[in-house]
């Protein structure tokens, strides 16, 4: 979805608007594995995906990854703690498959919301839809079962675990590739 259609969807927002929107996000694209945020950088921009997908991912034992977030389509992301707090990122954003994206610089986005009741309205719906997204990511890893954590993944990203390496949904469900093979299979002898 392009970022215009995102906000056109459910709102009644002025041409005018809609035209300083579309000029204040500039257009990116990430070739798959390009980062678009690096730990130890500061984050200074919001990103919305148009298309691909993307992870939020640290480093932990210098050498192996987890992975906190994979996201697709009509999305936000940012390094939320870095981005509020002007410091340094904990995290790295990362493409996985090419992904077109919009993003807005946090100057930008700060005179951009003081600029109206209208704006201010949209910035709300942003930050509602990326805390329900915490939410719901929050409540997955309080299911035990890898079972439980698989399925409600697929439940809330459709087809996204046929489009990612298996090794990264596993580090997103807290466990290894080799369970995770485990619990599929188990799964597609039940049926």
């Amino acid at each position: 979805m392009q970022l215009i259609e995102y906000f056109q969807q459910n709102h009644n927002l002025p041409t005018e608007l809609l035209q300083n929107i579309d000029t204040l996000f500039e257009r990116v694209i990430f070739e798959p594995n390009e980062f678009l945020l690096k730990e130890g950088d500061t984050s200074d921009k919001i990103y919305f995906v148009e298309s691909g997908i993307l992870r939020e991912f640290s480093y932990i034992e210098s050498e192996s990854e987890i992975t906190h977030w994979i996201l697709t389509d009509s999305e936000w992301i940012y390094q939320v703690e870095s981005f509020e707090l002007g410091i340094k990122s904990k995290s790295n954003i990362q493409a996985v498959t090419k992904t077109k994206a919009r993003y807005i610089k946090k100057a930008a986005f700060e005179a951009l919301a003081i600029s109206g009741l209208e704006v201010l309205l949209q910035i709300l719906k942003i930050y509602r839809n990326y805390l329900l997204q915490l939410e719901f990511r929050n409540r997955l890893h309080q299911l035990r079962k890898v079972e439980d954590r698989l399925a409600m993944f697929e439940a809330l990203q459709p087809g996204l675990a046929n489009q990612v390496p298996q090794w990264m949904i596993a580090s997103f469900l807290n466990t290894t590739p080799s369970h995770l093979s485990k619990v599929r299979s188990k799964r597609r002898l039940k049926k």
